[in-house]
């Protein structure tokens, strides 16, 4: 299948989570993609390193900040912001529509979301109504939110939790130390064991895949591959 675009979309649930798949992404930037985010949270809750007691406004300062650096290094074109508190995603119709929307404005041939089974609340309440927005995206409802469209690619990324089963593998070796980068920015959240566990995990996915570096990811049962250029430049 050929790409008509070259255009990816990932949904985020707090600043920070697009390292899960960072190294991917930072891999087809350099071969002509165009990133695009929907960040679902501002992290007001995630807390400061060195700090107990942290003003909610500050922090939401503080971590906009770091995601808007994080963005500039990996390349991002444009960021969709749903304003939603920390701890508080839920699935709404107005939440389930909007990502409709932004699915069929985009029109990406690789949407990346978090895994259902990960160790947030958050992490799965995104997966979850992003896997049914991509589904009614490609169906003939709500046709005022814009053209059907049927995203041919979408993957679940590792996030702390195990994924499932691993579907696909993408060595991100000469990316890593780009993504170390990204990783860097947040010195409000990454504590030495988030650091460790930003270095360790790629290592040992790169382990399985006899590479130095890799990611894992997984295909949503209910979201079929249609072939596309995009596995090949993640290859």
């Amino acid at each position: 299948m050929k790409n008509e675009n070259k255009r990816v979309l990932i949904f985020t649930p707090h600043p920070d989570d697009h390292i899960s798949c960072g190294g991917a992404i930072l891999k087809l930037v350099k071969k002509g993609y165009e990133i695009y985010e929907v960040l679902f949270t501002n992290g007001e809750t995630g807390g400061q390193i060195g700090k107990v007691d942290v003003d909610k406004n500050e922090l939401v300062q503080i971590r906009k900040t770091e995601f808007d650096k994080a963005t500039e290094i990996i390349g991002t074109k444009e960021i969709f912001r749903m304003n939603i508190p920390t701890n508080n995603v839920e699935y709404s119709p107005e939440l389930f529509f909007e990502l409709i929307r932004i699915i069929r404005e985009v029109k990406p041939v690789l949407a990346i979301i978090p895994h259902k089974d990960d160790y947030h609340r958050d992490h799965r309440e995104v997966s979850v109504i992003s896997q049914d927005a991509l589904t009614r995206a490609d169906n003939s409802f709500a046709l005022h939110l814009g053209a059907r469209f049927r995203v041919p690619v979408v993957l679940s990324c590792r996030g702390l939790n195990p994924l499932t089963r691993v579907d696909l593998m993408v060595d991100i070796s000469e990316e890593f130390n780009q993504l170390q980068k990204v990783v860097e920015v947040y010195s409000s959240q990454i504590t030495p064991r988030l650091k460790q566990y930003t270095e360790s995990l790629p290592s040992a996915a790169g382990y399985y895949m006899r590479t130095q570096y890799a990611e894992e990811y997984e295909v949503p049962l209910n979201l079929p591959i249609f072939p596309n250029e995009v596995l090949k430049d993640l290859a």
